[in-house]
C-alpha cells in the first residue's frame, strides 16, 4: 500500500513524458507556398509545383528536417500517369506561428527556395500558365 501511495505522489511531482512534437495540423501560408497539415501528412503547394511528406517531427527548439517528394508542374492538363517527382528535403524552424522553410531536391541536388510562412494564413500563389 505504501508503494502505491509513493508512486502516486511521485507521478504528481514529475512532469509528464510527452511524445515527440509534430507540426501542428492546419494551414500555413506565405509568398509562393502553402502548406496543409493533417493526420495523413503534409502537403505543400508552390507556384508551379507541389510536394508531400509524412508527419513532420519538431526538435525541442522547433527545427525540423523531413524527407518527401517535390513534383514540378507544367501549364495545361495533368496526365493521369503523372510525374512522381524528385526526392526532396523540407527543413526549417517553427517559432510561435511563424515558419521558415527551405526546400531542396536531393537527386538532382538543387535548392528550390527559402520561404517564410504564418500559421492560419492563406498562401499567395501564382500558378503555372
Amino acid at each position: 500500500m505504501l508503494a502505491l501511495v509513493v508512486a502516486a505522489f511521485l507521478a504528481l511531482l514529475l512532469p509528464a513524458q510527452e511524445g515527440p512534437k509534430t507540426l501542428p495540423e492546419g494551414n500555413w501560408g506565405g509568398e509562393h507556398v502553402g502548406i496543409e497539415v493533417d493526420a495523413k501528412g503534409v502537403r505543400f503547394e508552390f507556384d508551379c509545383a507541389h510536394g508531400t511528406t509524412g508527419s513532420i517531427r519538431l526538435a525541442e527548439d522547433g527545427r525540423f528536417d523531413a524527407a518527401g517528394t517535390f513534383v514540378r508542374e507544367r501549364p495545361g492538363p495533368a496526365r493521369p500517369d503523372g510525374d512522381r517527382g524528385d526526392a526532396a528535403r523540407y527543413s526549417g524552424r517553427i517559432e510561435g506561428d511563424a515558419m521558415t522553410l527551405t526546400v531542396e531536391t536531393t537527386n538532382p541536388a538543387e535548392t528550390i527556395g527559402a520561404y517564410t510562412l504564418r500559421r492560419g494564413r492563406l498562401p499567395l500563389l501564382r500558378k503555372c500558365q
